[in-house]
């Protein structure tokens, strides 16, 4: 599976994408959700994972832009300092569910393979 990981900590960065990578996946990582919407429209991964708190285009904005692209790829939020407020609006703006970090292998795991992979272009 593809997946678009959006993270502007370095090391945190790393760390997601190997979980992720030792998990079998193919990650592409950014570090601000600019360059993840550009990415994202030429990657068109099966799967987002995003931060909140990020300078520039914050989380939240990034998922509003991301949703306005595919209103039906899985988005993700792994977060481990926003608050109850943030983690609301971003399931309200169209996160599927919440990750804490550090990321937890067996959860991620057993939420990624009810994701269906989509092969080629998505068509709403």
């Amino acid at each position: 599976m593809k997946i678009l990981l959006i993270e502007d900590a370095f090391l945190s960065r790393l760390r997601e994408a190997k979980v992720l990578e030792d998990l079998g996946h193919m990650v592409i990582s950014v570090s601000d959700g600019n360059e993840a919407v550009k990415r994202f429209n030429i990657e068109k991964p099966d799967v987002v994972i995003t931060d909140l708190n990020m300078p520039g285009m914050d989380g939240l904005e990034t998922i509003k832009a991301i949703r306005s692209e595919d209103p039906n790829v899985p988005i993700f939020v792994c977060s481990g300092s926003a608050t109850r407020e943030q983690l609301s609006l971003a399931l309200r703006n169209g996160a599927n569910e919440i990750f804490g970090k550090p990321l937890n292998p067996e959860h991620i795991k057993k939420v990624l393979s009810q994701v269906k992979p989509l092969s080629g272009p998505r068509h709403e």
